[in-house]
């Protein structure tokens, strides 16, 4: 029997952008939100995530631009205190997995706020300014993955009211096989950023409940 290495688990989640725009408070007196795809902008983010213990994700930001996504940022004076990335129609931030979405979806990741900034309604400010920007292109549902281990993102996406519409199961053995469970298949192989596992995204049927 092959030898377990590790395994995670990961939930499918949903929420329509509107209502995370009506989620949104007023930002803190002080706080501004912009997006952004300047370096200055990108390295006082990253310089501040490393303060807090964190690797530096520069160049990862910087990809994730390229790619056509997008990096939000509330900033107290000019200190980044919270930032939030998206992309529209896809998620590639695990190396073995791909998200599919369509044109209506776009897909959230990457939240992070301060330690001093938490509990103040920024992320749900970001999350709401995100929203608003991507409805006025015509976009209907935001998209996620969360880690159910996680504590501050399940809280988090429970007060957002984010649906969970589906699971990722995933299980490494020995020999560098890769088992991959969802609630739509089960994949053996060696996935990863080139031949990554593909989800594609469910979403709420018309009468509200899940697929």
């Amino acid at each position: 029997m092959p030898r377990l290495l590790r395994k995670s688990y990961l939930y499918v989640i949903t929420q329509d952008l509107s209502r995370l725009v009506e989620l949104a408070g007023r930002p803190p007196e002080g706080v501004r939100v912009f997006f952004t795809s300047r370096d200055d902008d990108l390295r006082a983010i990253d310089e501040v995530a490393v303060r807090d213990g964190y690797p530096s994700r520069f160049e990862t930001m910087r990809e994730h631009l390229s790619a056509g996504g997008r990096i939000a940022v509330a900033a107290y004076g000019d200190v980044p205190v919270a930032w939030l990335m998206h992309r529209r129609s896809c998620q590639d931030t695990y190396r073995w997995l791909r998200l599919i979405g369509d044109d209506r979806s776009v897909f959230g990741y990457g939240l992070y706020t301060v330690r001093d900034w938490r509990r103040r309604g920024i992320a749900r400010l970001l999350d709401g300014y995100c929203a608003q920007a991507y409805l006025d292109e015509g976009c209907v549902f935001n998209c996620a993955v969360m880690e159910p281990g996680a504590s501050s993102s399940r809280h988090y996406h429970v007060r957002t009211e984010h649906r969970i519409v589906g699971f990722i199961r995933r299980v490494r053995v020995a020999g560098g096989l890769t088992v991959v469970h969802s609630d739509q298949n089960t994949r053996i192989g060696r996935f990863d950023a080139a031949r990554p596992y593909v989800y594609t995204m469910p979403y709420a049927r018309e009468d509200g409940s899940d697929p």
